[in-house]
C-alpha cells in the first residue's frame, strides 16, 4: 500500500486481514500506535495477544505475542515487505489460523473461512526469534 504515513504498514496488515476474512476470527484493537490482536473479542490485556509496532517511519515491524503477562512469550522484528508474511506464519503458529504462503495483500481467501482447531497439525515452531 503505498503511502506517505509512517503508519503504512500496519494498514497494508489490516487490508490483509480483511481480504483473508480474517474479521470473524481476529479482534483487533488499538493501543498507542500499534495493531493489537486478540482470540476473543472481550481478550484481557496482555493474555493471548498479538502487536504489531511500526519502528524507523514504518521500514520495521514488531511482532510481539504475548500468551499470559506483560513480558511477550514471542518477538521478531522484520523489514516492511516481510509483515504479511510474519503475521501469517503468527497467526498460524500462536492462533491455529491458517492461510496460504503465498497469499498477498489484496488476494482472495483461500478454503474460505479460517478453521480453529485445538491442534493445528503444527508440529514445528516458527522461524528464529529475536
Amino acid at each position: 500500500m503505498a503511502s506517505g504515513l509512517k503508519h503504512a504498514p500496519i494498514l497494508t496488515l489490516i487490508k490483509w486481514i480483511e481480504d483473508q476474512a480474517l474479521t470473524t476470527d481476529l479482534f483487533p484493537a488499538t493501543l498507542h500506535a500499534d495493531l493489537v490482536l486478540g482470540a476473543t473479542p472481550t481478550f484481557p490485556r496482555w493474555e493471548n495477544m498479538l502487536s504489531v509496532r511500526c519502528h524507523n517511519a514504518g521500514r520495521f515491524l514488531t511482532f510481539q505475542y504475548f500468551k499470559r503477562g506483560s513480558h511477550p512469550e514471542m518477538e521478531r522484528m522484520v523489514p516492511e515487505k516481510e509483515g504479511v508474511e510474519t503475521l501469517r506464519l503468527m497467526l498460524t503458529y500462536k492462533f491455529g489460523i491458517h492461510r496460504n504462503p503465498t497469499a498477498e495483500p489484496g488476494a482472495a481467501p483461500n478454503g474460505g473461512p479460517a478453521k480453529r482447531s485445538g491442534n493445528s497439525g503444527v508440529t514445528g515452531g516458527p522461524p528464529s526469534v529475536s
